[in-house]
């Protein structure tokens, strides 16, 4: 068992040397060897322990005596400790959890809460080898992808699990080496609850009935499963990458052309990742919300949304499909002025704009914007009586080096600008005529000529006004 401690430790750098370790105890022989072990190896690697024991009142007395089991056992071994004490029942009540489910979130809030107070870079749970296989079975039977496949992992940001490769019997045996005298969990043989059965029925009936290694072999799954997922995520992220229009906070554009060229299942990766990045997990969006996203990149005419969980909106508008944290906010409404020349704040529309009057000397040449959030106008012909504002029913203008009018709706139309995005973009205009419309192109009368004395220079620059998507 100790050699398959320090091998893990080493291959993904669990708990460096030198480090401060919240160690989680509960108790039962799996936690009591790995902080038996841990203290043994203090030394050796430098590290600063601190156990951390929570009482979930479920168990009346055994719960307390379990707590000052731990208690007394890290004083023996010259570690301190904190134990809490957390209504799971309530919790469950308020949440609408199951028992399991409102245990672990108490206790990984728990957890955390000791990390933060003592400066912990690491949380060690007593995770082992069949917990590992356990939970794979458990994600099997409600249905799972790659993901679920790899089961635990030994490392989830600041929690770590030493004894992921070591099965319950090898930790039972140390205890029993080492003369320590772990407590005995009454509840962990009660059917009520669907992991106990699985651990005293149905993998015994699998291990009798079928295969007798059954336990090793959906081990062995869970490696090559967590192997593929890796692959799967970093393949997914560059994908993302590659398709991404735009992106926020809490949104992401893509492309629809090119996301359709790629494989199937690296659409749904691709999801994943994009889900990951606005939402900050997967939890609750499953297969089937994932796959209606999907479907949804097919559609081409028309806007069509799909709601996913978590307030995870996916709007699919023309060549776009967005995926975006919570409704969009309502459209801003009205007008700005522009100061010429200074610094104008619009946080209705998430942009600053920067106004610059500068000279047009020496021979005269088309000013070629450096990119759409740019241009450079002819100031005498636009004046200083500039406004920001959004669009109004009715606009029209002649876009730049056309013979005739069009209404910014037909603009937009041809364009392909989502009729959702519309609103949000900025106009810079005189009272009467529309002169920028910023990212796209300006009115063809204020153009710089050969006659332009003094140029009007604007930049706009993007801004996040208090988390809202800027569609």
């Amino acid at each position: 068992m100790e050699e398959k401690v320090r091998t893990l430790l080493e291959k993904y750098d669990l708990l460096p040397r030198g480090a401060k370790v919240v160690v989680a105890v509960s108790g039962g022989p799996d936690s009591v060897a790995l902080l038996h072990l841990l203290t043994t190896w203090r030394e050796e690697w430098n590290w600063t322990l601190h156990v951390a024991h929570l009482n979930h009142l479920l168990r009346g007395k055994a719960a307390e005596a379990d707590a000052q089991y731990v208690a007394e056992l890290a004083q023996r071994l010259g570690v301190p400790v904190s134990v809490g004490r957390e209504d799971v029942r309530q919790y469950q009540r308020e949440h609408g959890l199951s028992t399991e489910e409102a245990a672990r979130q108490v206790r990984l809030a728990f957890l955390r809460r000791v990390a933060g107070e003592v400066g912990a870079e690491r949380i060690a749970l007593g995770h082992t080898a069949d917990d590992r296989v356990e939970t794979l079975l458990l994600n099997l039977l409600r249905g799972t992808g790659i993901e679920g496949l790899g089961s635990i992992r030994p490392r989830t940001g600041l929690l770590v699990r030493p004894l992921l490769e070591c099965w319950r019997e090898e930790t039972e045996a140390y205890c029993r080496a080492q003369g320590l005298q772990p407590r005995v969990d009454a509840s962990n043989l009660e059917l009520l609850y669907r992991r106990n059965r699985l651990r005293l029925e149905l993998l015994p009936y699998l291990e009798r009935e079928f295969e007798a290694r059954v336990r090793a072999n959906l081990l062995r799954l869970c490696h090559l499963a967590a192997l593929t997922d890796e692959y799967l995520r970093t393949a997914g992220r560059e994908a993302l990458a590659a398709v991404v229009n735009e992106q926020g906070p809490n949104y992401v554009r893509i492309n629809v052309e090119p996301f359709q060229k790629l494989p199937e299942a690296l659409q749904l990766q691709v999801l994943r990742e994009a889900v990951r990045q606005v939402k900050g997990n997967l939890t609750g969006v499953a297969f089937r919300h994932l796959e209606a996203v999907r479907r949804e990149a097919y559609h081409l005419e028309g806007s069509r949304e799909v709601s996913l969980p978590g307030r995870l909106w996916a709007v699919r508008e023309y060549g776009e499909l967005t995926l975006a944290l919570g409704r969009p906010p309502a459209p801003p409404q009205g007008e700005w002025p522009l100061a010429v020349p200074g610094t104008t704040e619009v946080p209705e529309l998430g942009v600053v704009v920067e106004a610059q009057v500068v000279p047009v000397v020496g021979d005269w040449r088309p000013y070629v914007p450096s990119s759409p959030w740019e241009v450079c106008l002819d100031l005498e012909k636009c004046g200083k009586n500039l406004l920001v504002r959004t669009w109004r029913t009715g606009d029209r203008f002649r876009p730049l080096g056309l013979s005739g009018t069009k209404s910014l709706q037909d603009f937009f139309t041809d364009r392909k600008v989502p009729r959702s995005r519309r609103p949000w973009v900025p106009l810079v205009a005189t009272p009467e005529r529309v002169v920028w419309v910023v990212g796209y192109t300006v009115e063809d009368a204020f153009r710089l000529t050969e006659r332009t004395r003094a140029g009007l220079h604007l930049v706009v620059h993007h801004s996040c006004q208090g988390g809202e998507i800027v569609i």
